[in-house]
């Protein structure tokens, strides 16, 4: 619908109160090396055949509306995209309605060649993706304090927690995924050890179990898939809280000090191309 709304060129008027309260960043663009990027079957560009912008295509993840556009156009996108949410959620009238736009947020917002989102950093001039400063300090602290060099064991919630940080990087920095090997190796095994320790010594985690395994290939009504269901949650649960330590094999230790080496030079940059991350034809 914010497409289709695309080409109305009034309605930067009619939510022009609206749009006052964003803040416009615009940098000077003098003495900068933009990035360009090539097109290919999968990716046109935001001009059709005659030159003319395209309509900016509006990506939600949950209650954000993540856009990118050229700046000449960016206030049409963000009125279409106004216009939208409240030709669906109703007209922006505080007396029968809270507004469907978060005006917190709106003021909050800054629109730049550079911005935050869902906790990645865009920047649209070099055409990369990255982690934020923020997320590599807390991650620098996390490899130096906690996983320090003379640690020595470790528990699955300890390493969950490492190894999940770690694959939200590998998400814009691929190459970082080849030097988890290790660790999610002793994952797996500390997890088949919680589990074989919990069924020998847990009575409650032995009956979850065999509840488990009982309906397994059984065609079960609803009401007894529920409580197989519930039964799996509950020892899942159990098997990845139990906090049972198990010792680092030197593989291990090799392959976490690799990682922090990595994390910790600030000469690494954890980014990568978009051109490189978004699905493109292959020229090879």
């Amino acid at each position: 619908l914010a497409k289709q709304y695309f080409h109305d060129d009034s309605l930067v008027h009619k939510y022009a109160d609206l749009l006052d309260e964003i803040q416009f960043n615009q940098e000077s663009t003098q003495g900068v090396q933009f990035a360009r990027a090539r097109s290919c079957p999968l990716n046109q560009g935001v001009f059709d055949e005659h030159g003319h912008q395209l309509p900016t295509p509006h990506h939600f993840y949950v209650d954000d509306n993540l856009i990118a556009a050229t700046w000449r156009y960016i206030r049409r996108v963000l009125a279409a995209a106004m216009e939208a949410t409240f030709r669906v959620c109703g007209a922006a009238d505080e007396r029968f309605r809270p507004s469907a736009l978060n005006r917190d947020k709106l003021r909050a917002l800054v629109v730049a060649y550079r911005a935050i989102l869902l906790g990645f950093q865009f920047d649209t001039r070099l055409m990369t993706v990255g982690i934020t400063s923020d997320f590599r300090a807390e991650l620098v602290t996390l490899l130096t304090q906690t996983w320090h060099a003379g640690r020595q064991s470790f528990s699955v919630p300890e390493l969950e927690t490492l190894v999940g940080k770690l694959g939200r990087v590998g998400q814009i920095f691929p190459p970082i995924y080849h030097v988890l090997g290790q660790l999610y190796a002793s994952l797996g095994y500390a997890l088949r050890q919680n589990g074989r320790w919990l069924y020998g010594s847990n009575k409650e985690y032995r009956q979850l179990m065999k509840e488990i395994r009982r309906e397994r290939g059984e065609s079960v009504s609803s009401v007894e898939q529920r409580r197989v269901n519930f039964a799996v949650s509950v020892a899942a649960k159990r098997q990845h809280g139990c906090d049972r330590r198990y010792r680092m094999p030197p593989s291990f230790q090799q392959e976490l000090g690799f990682l922090r080496d990595i994390i910790t030079d600030d000469t690494v940059e954890l980014s990568s191309h978009l051109g490189a991350l978004v699905p493109r034809t292959p020229e090879w």
